[in-house]
């Protein structure tokens, strides 16, 4: 049943029963598993995840795939039921540009890239998605893509993963559950917070990867690979496969200057919110108050150490 599925275009998971082998195939993805004798229930995903935010959006282990708002999508440029979810965007000639394009969009939730040398429709073109697509379909010379914008918390841990669990991995080729090697143990850690805890102490520290598998299935029996485990890793994963009661998080060490400065983000560009990621204003929700007359950093530095309040500049 699995490999039936796994060979079958669009199947997100199916229903085993073990009376009579009764296999179902499903083109949705199950949210729910309901309790019931003698069935099994699993969900399958193809996807891997990079660690800047993109997922290769797959349902065939090779070759080309278009964005499709849905199974029922049989339009070539995102719309359904009259509504478009897609944008042109013009003068972009590599699959880079059309990723750089999307990440300046804040309404951009996907890319279609088509690279096609010769023949019909050939040609390049990067749309941007303003929802994520449900489905892929395969189609040479096509790359579909989704993207979540990576955003770190206070400590600097980054998490991704749309509701489902994710096992950090070094590329997208990696078949290992431990990097190879990169992935090291952390003995005694049953948290996830005393699996950061464990990352900050390592100076060598990229990643975490954590997992928490103990609850019981829905007839009553252990889960395979059952258990705790808080996985430190000494080089950076770029990919993100998806696995059950797994968490992968990127790791940004900041550092702080002599006058009590910490740079967040290692010097790349951010600016600042407040704690909730749900933050999509420009000034904290005022929290930030505009200094007039300031040229340099450094003078933005000045004037948050001459003001008591002070506990943060954006520059």
């Amino acid at each position: 049943c699995k490999t039936s599925c796994e060979s079958l275009l669009n199947c997100k998971g199916i229903e085993y029963k073990d009376t009579d082998s009764k296999c179902e195939l499903w083109n949705v993805r199950p949210l729910f598993a309901k309790p019931a004798a003698n069935h099994k229930c699993f969900s399958f995903d193809r996807v891997l995840t990079d660690m800047h935010g993109w997922t290769n959006l797959v349902d065939e282990p090779s070759g080309g795939h278009a964005c499709r708002v849905n199974f029922e999508d049989t339009s070539k440029n995102g719309t359904f039921d009259g509504v478009r979810y897609s944008y042109d965007a013009v003068n972009v000639t590599s699959l880079q540009q059309c990723q750089d394009e999307c990440a300046a969009d804040a309404t951009c939730r996907a890319i279609e890239w088509k690279d096609r040398a010769s023949g019909a429709g050939a040609g390049k073109k990067c749309e941007i998605w303003t929802r994520v697509p449900e489905w892929a379909k395969p189609t040479p010379d096509h790359v579909c893509m989704s993207y979540r914008k990576p955003r770190f918390d206070a400590a600097g841990f980054w998490e991704e993963g749309p509701g489902r669990g994710y096992a950090c991995r070094l590329d997208s080729t990696d078949t290992t559950t431990n990097g190879d090697g990169k992935g090291v143990e952390a003995v005694g850690v049953f948290t996830l917070e005393g699996c950061k805890q464990a990352c900050v102490s390592n100076p060598d520290c990229h990643a975490i990867e954590f997992k928490n598998r103990t609850a019981p299935l829905a007839d009553g029996t252990e889960p395979a690979k059952a258990g705790v485990k808080c996985e430190v890793w000494v080089a950076e994963p770029q990919w993100m496969k998806p696995v059950g009661e797994h968490v992968c998080m990127r790791f940004r060490r900041d550092h702080t200057d002599l006058q009590g400065f910490t740079h967040l983000g290692n010097d790349s560009s951010h600016a600042c919110r407040l704690g909730n990621f749900d933050d999509n204003t420009t000034d904290g929700r005022g929290a930030g108050a505009a200094v007039p007359g300031v040229t340099t950093v450094e003078e933005c530095q000045q004037a948050c150490l001459e003001n008591l309040a002070c506990k943060a500049i954006e520059w």
